[in-house]
């Protein structure tokens, strides 16, 4: 256990941790962008429309 977290403290586990918090900003990021555009109504009408042309394509 020790060796696992004494990993995160050498040059290449510093990398993993940046990585994760850049990924965590940018997905931060993502949800604000979509929740205060309206695109989050837009996606939902498309998975709707989706979801009715397969369930017809399926009779």
């Amino acid at each position: 256990m020790l060796q696992k977290i004494r990993k995160l403290f050498t040059p290449k586990g510093q990398g993993v941790v940046e990585y994760a918090l850049i990924l965590g900003f940018v997905a931060v990021i993502a949800v604000y962008i979509l929740k205060g555009s309206g695109l989050t109504k837009e996606l939902q009408d498309n998975v709707d429309n989706a979801k009715e042309v397969v369930s017809k394509s399926r009779l």
